[in-house]
């Protein structure tokens, strides 16, 4: 788009291009790790599924992704809603699905990444 244009569109338009873009920049592992923590800032709950499936796979068993994906659903499972008597959002529930098979699949990385990322939550 020209730069008129882009001006013409609604920031919430832009942001929705800019995740969609990121998504499929998942797959390309020189920018992974940094595009997971990317769409966890911009709470895009939207890859949680995909990234339980990434873990520990072959191309994706680097310390650095690992603890991207931890992050991720740290994150998301920080952010829940300020009225203590509302339900759960989905995300959170699921970040915390992910988190609990990940501490029994992986106990030492997700442990290690807790300790590392709980001060910055």
């Amino acid at each position: 788009l020209r730069s008129t244009q882009r001006a013409a569109l609604p920031k919430s338009t832009l942001k929705n291009r800019l995740k969609l873009s990121l998504r499929g920049l998942l797959k390309r592992q020189a920018m992974f790790d940094l595009v997971v923590i990317q769409l966890a800032t911009w709470h895009d709950w939207s890859v949680a599924d995909q990234l339980i499936g990434m873990y520990g796979k072959s191309d994706y068993d680097i310390p650095p992704y690992k603890r991207a994906i931890i992050r991720y659903y740290l994150i998301a499972e920080a952010t829940q809603p300020q009225d203590s008597n509302a339900p759960l959002p989905e995300h959170v529930l699921k970040a915390r699905q992910h988190l609990h098979t990940l501490r029994e699949k992986d106990p030492d990385t997700v442990k290690a990444a807790e300790e590392f990322f709980r001060e910055g939550l």
